[in-house]
């Protein structure tokens, strides 16, 4: 909102890619200020807009279901796989799985250039799962025990299907001059976002890890969606102090915890049907640890642009805040799946600098992370330890440690060639270290009531001696990054490319987005379902923006993970892996409509 303080080309191209990277797309179209309504109050020093965003994604399964997934009138053949196949078969290649409309409003009001409000809002509705959970078992005995009656529960519904609507932003603000200083700070439902990370992929070594709740239930149901979309918005009071023409100081301190969001169980984007928020049957138990009404992240950043830096800067980042995601799985005394939140408060250090050298715009994020929410692999051992049990551990006694992570992006415009008119191109590099164990580095887990300890002396990382990192066999320390075993050190490369050809027709241009991450080494410490070894997640397609105002988009999205086939007693073949290593067989086409007024 603050206008006085214009910024390079190149650093406001950099925003640009950041807002529509983290949402592992390519570069979509930039819409134009001019669509926006202007709301004329008959006085000068009010300024307002109104924005509204049509969006319209179709889906289409191009894969068919993995056999070592399917579901038959009693479950899959490895009984550690019924929580991935809910979602999964629910389709057959050539189904519609996305059918959806998404509507956002966006309202800004100015007055005298320096203070005002902001009020935005989306809602949504699609058709796709009107039916409920499908379910092949006998009696739907797998959907009765992940949701109530067998059906989704008005969590998924709402937010999976609708119709339904939420208020995103809605905040005041102001600009203020304090002698030689000025201060501009926001009060109320926004978002902030720290550092130079581009990718989601890289967001365990980024320095706005946490910053705020992610819709990523969203960004899977609604190619195209708008960047300010993805982040949930919550009551915060922020700000940004101009101390000298070198030097800044911002600050955050939030009023309100919200948590991440992720796509439900019975979804075809599902990470499984027990995790998260959407599955209320008789298997899943309550939430632990969420941090209440007196809980409060807060952070400062010191910013500094020298002159020798020609428009660079440097910034030392210092924050505290509460995971905004659980340990889905945790096995409760009495045989539930809890979801127990980190009770404890991660502490991290940053420092980030930007540069520009010959049109490359480089950027760089070093952090130190404590009390860091440590994950381990969900193995067929597991069910051995704790039979009956699906997947899980004891969350509210599962390791938190520290950890290092390190950045390194480059982004650039491409000038004019015999090959495209223009375009973009990012690339990023995110690597993470697990510096120590903190707490309960014998990771065990609660099952009927007895606390096992099961990783010996270590966390389960790959060479240790923990059951939780086996193979096929099940001998405790015979598995690899393959299977899912944390390393203490991981690395993950993402790029985006993205030629343009303009004025291909009249006031048409083409472009050409390519998406691309790769898991390059290790399996990170901190979890999560991207950027394990071996792992690829890619997206391609052609868009054309009309007249900056109208987008269509067709594309091709898909991911790999390494996998491998396990052999259960009862015969039949089943799945293991690492990373996403259930949605291999996910790859869809999507066709997205656009437009605004």
């Amino acid at each position: 909102m603050n206008l006085r303080f214009a910024q390079p080309q190149h650093r406001l191209y950099r925003r640009h890619l950041l807002q529509v990277s983290v949402l592992a797309l390519a570069v979509a179209g930039v819409i134009n200020d001019a669509n926006a309504v202007s709301l004329d109050f008959g006085n000068p020093d009010i300024q307002s807009r109104l924005d509204t965003t049509v969006r319209y994604n179709l889906g289409i399964r191009g894969e068919g279901t993995d056999s070592r997934l399917k579901l038959g009138p009693n479950g899959t053949a490895d009984a550690n796989n019924n929580a991935v196949a809910l979602g999964n078969n629910r389709f057959k290649k050539g189904d519609v799985i996305l059918n959806r409309l998404d509507v956002l409003s966006e309202f800004d009001l100015i007055i005298k250039g320096s203070y005002g409000l902001r009020v935005s809002a989306a809602g949504w509705y699609d058709s796709t799962y009107g039916g409920g959970v499908d379910d092949p078992t006998t009696n739907n005995f797998l959907s009765n025990e992940f949701f109530k009656n067998g059906k989704y529960s008005d969590y998924t519904r709402n937010y999976t299907s609708g119709p339904y609507a939420e208020v995103l932003d809605a905040f005041v603000f102001n600009t203020f001059d304090l002698g030689q200083t000025t201060t501009s700070v926001k009060f109320g439902r926004h978002n902030i976002y720290w550092g130079n990370s581009l990718f989601p992929q890289s967001k365990q070594s980024s320095i706005a890890y946490g910053q705020a709740a992610m819709d990523l239930q969203k960004a899977a149901l609604s190619p195209g969606l708008e960047a300010k979309e993805l982040f949930l918005p919550q009551n915060q009071f922020t700000g940004t102090t101009q101390l000298t023409p070198e030097f800044s100081l911002a600050w955050q301190y939030s009023l309100e915890w919200r948590r991440d969001r992720y796509p439900e169980g019975g979804t075809y984007f599902e990470a499984a049907s027990p995790a998260f928020y959407g599955a209320d049957g008789p298997l899943i138990g309550s939430t632990h640890n969420k941090p209440g009404s007196g809980d409060h992240d807060w952070g400062v950043m010191a910013k500094w642009q020298p002159d020798f830096l020609d428009g660079g800067n440097m910034s030392l980042v210092y924050r505290e805040f509460y995971e905004k995601t659980p340990n889905p799985f945790a096995t409760a005394p009495d045989g539930t799946l809890d979801r127990f939140y980190n009770p404890k408060k991660n502490q991290l250090f940053g420092f980030a600098m930007e540069q520009n050298i010959e049109g490359v715009n480089f950027g760089m994020e070093a952090t130190y992370r404590r009390n860091a929410q440590l994950f381990t692999p969900v193995t067929g051992r597991l069910a051995q330890v704790a039979p009956g049990v699906i997947a899980g551990f004891d969350s509210e006694n599962a390791p938190r440690g520290n950890v290092y992570g390190l950045v390194l992006n480059a982004v650039k415009l491409l000038p004019e060639t015999r090959f495209w008119d223009a375009g973009e191109v990012a690339a990023e590099l995110a690597l993470q270290h697990l510096d120590e164990v903190t707490y309960n580095p014998a990771f065990g887990i609660s099952a009927g009531g007895v606390f096992t300890p099961l990783g010996g002396n270590n966390y389960p990382l790959k060479g240790s001696d923990s059951p939780l990192c086996a193979n096929r066999s099940g001998r405790a320390g015979s598995g690899d990054e393959t299977y899912g075993c944390a390393t203490r050190n991981s690395t993950v490369f993402s790029t985006n490319f993205t030629p343009r050809w303009l004025q291909v027709f009249p006031g048409v241009d083409i472009s050409s987005p390519v998406f691309v991450s790769y898991g390059l080494q290790g399996n990170a410490a901190t979890g999560g379902m991207t950027g394990a070894e071996g792992q690829v997640t890619y997206s391609f397609g052609v868009q054309a923006d009309i007249y900056q105002t109208h987008v269509i988009k067709l594309a091709w999205n898909d991911s790999w993970s390494p996998n491998h086939t396990t052999h259960p007693a009862t015969g039949g073949e089943g799945m293991t892996g690492a990373g996403s290593w259930s949605q291999n067989d996910h790859g869809w086409l999507s066709l997205s409509l656009k437009t605004s007024f």
